[in-house]
């Protein structure tokens, strides 16, 4: 299931001539349209037999005690013709189950690969982090490590760009935009965009603290209460379609966050020096992520003399 997941996921940035002109993609492009078609039977095949047994064990016996992710889509009643209302179709909620196992794990799991090496190029931040983290213990909310987490989604934005539809007419700057075009957002340039950040691409957590550029900066922009709040970065998008897991997706990053950094030293591998360097060069899939995965020598702290060997993640 895993590897079919980053399967899809690395296919999908090709797949998105599909969602305009579909019709016309599906003659031009009809390698890539069966593809899909591919990667949807697949899901398909692996998801729906899981979704008919939480059905079925929902008809024979008690589950009330644990409520599951599939549970929340067997109860969903979405609008059909005039007043009625109906349940999901199973090809809803196999597209559904696997935005959530993408949209839940993968980018969390990419985004903490991110910041771990950025920590293990930078083991004073990472003494700083660990120092607060042991000092809160659980207690007071930590300052900086929620600058830690959203400088790491500034500078390594789980995506590089967002598209929208216009609904209107509208003008930007001096170009005007029509209803129906679609417009894309370059998410990772507005995290780098130098008018608005110093250094932009330094990884910098001190920014977001008391006196730097990114303190106050929110990352739900375009509440009622700051519709003209000046975007300096969006990696969650923004506005009515701000990703509806942003809370979920911060509270497990702080979370294992915390805990990794706890738990473990983070340093280089030693030997050669072009061997020791932590690689950023980013791959631009669907996520993205580091091209070379980050290989680090993981120490536990609790047996400093008995170092951890290298691990990839």
């Amino acid at each position: 299931m895993r590897a079919a997941q980053q399967e899809f996921l690395r296919f999908l940035p090709s797949a998105r001539v599909f969602s305009t002109f579909q019709t016309v993609a599906r003659l031009v492009y009809r390698d890539r349209w069966r593809q899909l078609l591919r990667h949807r039977r697949r899901q398909e095949e692996m998801y729906l037999p899981l979704i008919r047994a939480r059905k079925e064990q929902r008809r024979t016996r008690d589950t009330t005690a644990t409520t599951t992710y599939v549970d929340t889509l067997l109860d969903l009643k979405v609008p059909a013709d005039g007043d009625r209302r109906r349940n999901l179709t199973d090809g809803e909620m196999v597209g559904l189950v696997s935005e959530y196992l993408g949209a839940a794990t993968e980018m969390v799991v990419a985004q903490l690969e991110w910041t771990l090496a950025n920590l293990t190029r930078q083991p004073d931040i990472q003494t700083r982090l660990r120092s607060e983290v042991e000092a809160a213990a659980g207690g007071e909310p930590c300052a900086y490590l929620r600058a830690v987490v959203m400088e790491s989604l500034r500078r390594h934005p789980p995506v590089s760009s967002v598209q929208r539809h216009m609904a209107c007419d509208v003008t930007l700057g001096t170009t005007r935009v029509a209803r129906g075009n679609v417009v894309s957002f370059a998410i990772e340039e507005i995290g780098r965009d130098n008018k608005a950040w110093a250094w932009p691409e330094e990884f910098s957590p001190e920014r977001f603290m008391a006196g730097g550029e990114g303190e106050g900066v929110r990352l739900a922009v375009g509440s009622k209460q700051e519709k003209a709040a000046k975007v300096k970065m969006m990696p969650f998008g923004a506005g009515r379609r701000t990703c509806p897991g942003m809370g979920y997706a911060m509270l497990h990053l702080e979370y294992f966050l915390a805990n990794l950094v706890a738990a473990f030293e983070w340093r280089r591998v030693p030997g050669r020096e072009e061997e020791e360097a932590v690689d950023l060069t980013a791959d631009y899939g669907f996520i993205t992520t580091m091209r070379h995965p980050l290989r680090a020598l993981v120490v536990p702290r609790t047996a400093m003399v008995a170092p951890a060997p290298a691990v990839a993640l």
